[in-house]
């Protein structure tokens, strides 16, 4: 920077912000979590997503609003290097009226802020308004002469939500770089051929209500969402482009170190993984993990990208992970939970770009050969079954195929590709079997249009209540006024002792009541915040709207999910006071049959680490500690310690739940006294995904089966000779390894007991690390199962472990299936440390 003044503003400028609109009666709310509640959203990409319910009418009690949210857009991701201000991760700025002020305020403030309190130069500024919108035009005269007020049409400056619904014109402010960074031509601000112009503030003013024959109907209550991207004011604060402001020095200085090179001579690979750096660190430490579905794909897709143009300058080996020390000096201070989270997060990251190293090398070797071939034939169409092979074998996201392709001059069959995807996914629908088929119900418009009020809930304590029914909602998701019978209907009530599907614990079941029928209430959820849905069966009668019932919880199921979610508490506390503060909660599930605890660490924790934790619990519950619950401030719940989950949205006030050292921000339901948990066992251990692991235990009545179980298990095995089915942490593994006659490693690992899953379990681990050949084998009850697997690399060299598989059953008798690089069968006879049909 080249005023230290500068750098004040730019450290200040969030605060600044946020202070500045709670001068002016703002509500300021802290950042709802990347992962946002609305499960149509992968991720939060724009600050207004946490106000939803506020926009639509469906909330209440909130008419001002400012904050600064943390999004993620993967939009233009292949635009992330080539210019100097896309982006995937960044901070929106935004100020929002629900009801309250309009266009007048919002342009006054948005002019006075970003002029006297960010201070930034008003010569420079633009604005751009919607076409027929006189209204804004008007308000932006006091502010700017009519050549640098800009009118654009609907494409630009025109908001909707969809085809109908809210609606309105925007005001975009721009900052002008200069002539010498535009087109050769004089262009304004829209232009998308330049960077002359940068948008830093949108302003939304939602008017109208587009009906369905397209007419724009006035909204009795307008509202304001506004969104300006904290990277772009800092850039403009800092006379610099986005990703070379303080936001991201940081990062480029430590790429530069490590790889020893100079960033100007590798511009876009040094922007690449500046962003991807950032995201993937966020994204991790708000509990996504790398996959093949979902939010976990779009991460894996950011991490490899990232990974390839590292390797493209020269590193081998986990790269991202080692600029986690330039993400947390950058956001330490604003965000302490990705500084909670870091060892965690640097693990999993850095086993991810390990095993993603493995294959890297083969595929590309694979993806340049086919490139050479396709280049002597004169084509400069690339085989879509190659890419394909290159996507399912080496894990390759097409996005990079596509853009090494595209650096090459080449094109992708994607008609050819998308085929062998299909084709791909037939295969694993074959095994599907969907179940219930009701239609997703949209209730934030029902509860706008019913004026439905938040639902009460009473449950903590009584698990019995008068109430109230408000609504009534079909199976095709259709407000109805009564139900009878046999129907299948969900119901809201003005107050209800059923705890809904939350925090990892299931919701409650149990029995609504009323003088002439009853209903058996199957699940209780929560689609938005503050409303209660009850998922129940008609048994007898009809039920109406305004009816007053009886709601009954399942009183047994209710306490024994409580039991489970304490010794959840309980086992969180007992692994961080073993193993340290790396470990943080990545999930969990509650139920009345058991819990299950995800959590980020390394490595395994079996034998007498698990033995140790286990104790722990143990000790926890027999020393008969009672519970405490308080409502805080989620800043006070934090500064006293209470553990808060980073992907978890927590409000003004929080409940905390103290059992002795375990003490978080929760707000399940929970035994009074540990006593109540009344016995505890750890049932199972195993992986989620690189770095992050699993246990699942027992409590209470579910313990007392389980003891059960084992006692009778253990009998019939003593009268039929046959051990009891183990666990992997119980097998005792004949291991021998050498080399086949083709120079390859083989490693052979046989056991007496193991389930097939075991035996998956461990190839699946080895075979990517191993570079060769495994073969894991389990005999009981005479006869033998078997996996085998290859190292990825093998594939490119002719090994297929189906056609392995299928010489062994042809040596041994029995049969297999499965893939070139994984498979499983069984054997009609055992197998010996002969190894030579290898």
């Amino acid at each position: 920077m080249t005023d230290p003044s500068l750098e004040k503003i730019m450290v200040d400028l969030r605060r600044k912000f946020l202070d500045y609109f709670a001068s002016k009666n703002h509500t300021i709310e802290p950042s709802a979590p990347l992962v946002p509640e609305d499960p149509t959203l992968l991720f939060n990409s724009a600050g207004m997503v946490p106000f939803k319910d506020y926009f639509l009418g469906t909330a209440t009690g909130l008419s001002r609003a400012a904050s600064c949210q943390l999004c993620l857009r993967t939009t233009d991701i292949e635009r992330v290097g080539s210019t100097k201000r896309h982006l995937t991760f960044f901070e929106m700025l935004g100020n929002f009226s629900f009801g309250d002020y309009f266009k007048n305020e919002a342009i006054e403030w948005a002019w006075e802020f970003l002029t006297q309190e960010a201070g930034i130069s008003e010569k420079n500024l633009w604005a751009s308004v919607y076409k027929d919108d006189h209204e804004a035009k008007e308000i932006w005269r006091r502010y700017l002469p009519e050549s640098k007020i800009i009118p654009l049409g609907d494409d630009s400056n025109f908001w909707t939500m969809g085809p109908t619904g809210p609606c309105g014109p925007c005001a975009e402010i721009y900052w002008d770089f200069g002539a010498d960074q535009g087109c050769p031509s004089p262009c304004l601000p829209g232009c998308d051929n330049c960077e002359r112009y940068l948008e830093i503030w949108n302003l939304v003013f939602t008017q109208f209500d587009r009906q369905t024959d397209g007419k724009l109907k006035p909204l009795a209550r307008k509202n304001i969402d506004t969104g300006m991207g904290l990277e772009r004011i800092v850039s403009i604060v800092e006379n610099r482009d986005t990703l070379s402001t303080s936001l991201f020095e940081p990062l480029g200085s430590a790429t530069e170190d490590l790889l020893k090179i100079r960033r100007q001579d590798h511009v876009r690979a040094v922007r690449i993984l500046a962003d991807h750096a950032r995201s993937s660190w966020f994204l991790l430490a708000h509990g996504i993990f790398p996959s093949n579905v979902g939010r976990g794909y779009v991460l894996r897709r950011l991490i490899r990208r990232a990974a390839k143009e590292a390797r493209m300058l020269g590193s081998r080996g986990p790269f991202l992970s080692l600029l986690g020390d330039a993400v947390r000096e950058v956001f330490k201070n604003d965000y302490p939970n990705i500084c909670e989270r870091f060892a965690a997060v640097r693990s999993i990251l850095a086993d991810e770009e390990a095993r993603f190293e493995q294959t890297l090398e083969t595929g590309l070797d694979f993806l340049k050969e086919e490139i050479s071939q396709i280049k002597t034939s004169g084509r400069r169409i690339f085989s879509g079954r190659s890419a394909f092979r290159l996507y399912d074998t080496y894990g390759f996201p097409v996005e990079m195929i596509d853009e090494v392709l595209r650096q090459e001059k080449f094109s992708l069959d994607t008609g050819a590709f998308d085929a062998e995807r299909e084709k791909a996914r037939e295969i694993s629908r074959q095994s599907w079997r969907g179940s219930g088929d009701q239609k997703t119900v949209n209730y934030s418009d029902i509860s706008r249009r019913l004026k439905i009020s938040p639902s009460v809930f009473t449950g903590y304590e009584n698990l019995e209540s008068r109430a109230k029914v408000v609504a009534i909602v079909d199976r095709e998701g259709i407000p109805v006024v009564s139900a009878k019978t046999g129907e299948d209907v969900d119901i809201i009530l003005d107050q209800t002792p059923f705890y809904a599907q939350g925090g990892g614990q299931q919701g409650d079941s149990g029995r609504l009541i009323w003088p002439s029928g009853e209903a058996a209430v199957i699940d209780t959820i929560s689609p938005q915040e503050g409303l209660i849905v009850h998922k129940s069966k008609i048994l007898f009668g009809t039920i109406g709207q305004d009816e007053d019932v009886g709601a009954r919880v399942d009183q047994q199921r209710r306490r024994q999910t409580s039991r489970h979610h304490s010794a959840t508490h309980l086992t969180h506390w007992a692994l961080r006071k073993i193993l340290g503060t790396q470990v943080a909660q990545a999930g969990s599930q509650v139920t009345s049959d058991k819990l299950r605890l995800d959590f980020t660490y390394p490595s395994s924790i079996k034998g007498k680490i698990l033995n140790d934790v286990e104790g722990l619990v143990q000790e926890a519950i027999a020393s008969n500690i009672s519970r405490e619950r308080r409502v805080l401030s989620l800043a006070e719940a934090r500064s006293q310690g209470a553990m808060t989950l980073f992907n978890e949205k927590y409000g003004e006030k929080v409940y905390v739940v103290r059992f002795g050292e375990a003490y978080e921000a929760c707000g399940g339901t929970h035994v009074e006294n540990t006593a109540e948990i009344n016995g505890f066992k750890i049932i199972k251990e195993s992986s989620v995904a690189a770095g992050v692991r699993r246990v699942e235990a027992v409590a209470g009545v579910a313990y007392l089966k389980w003891q059960e179980g084992q006692s009778s298990q253990g009998a019939v095995a003593a009268g039929k000779r046959v051990a009891p089915q183990m666990t992997a942490g119980e097998v005792a593994w004949q291991v021998k390894e050498g080399v086949t006659s083709r120079k390859i490693p083989y490693r052979l690992k046989t056991c007496v007991g193991a389930t097939i899953d075991i035996l998956r379990g461990v190839v699946d681990r080895e075979r990517r690390e191993f570079k060769g050949i495994i073969l894991a084998v389990s005999r009981q009850n005479g006869k033998s199962s078997f996996v085998l697997g290859i190292h990825p690399a093998l594939i490119a060299h002719g090994f297929s472990a189906l056609a392995l598989a299928q010489e062994l059953t042809k040596k041994h008798g029995g049969g297999c299936g499965g893939r070139p690089d994984f498979c499983q069968g069984a054997l009609e006879t055992p197998i010996s440390e002969d190894i030579d049909w290898l």
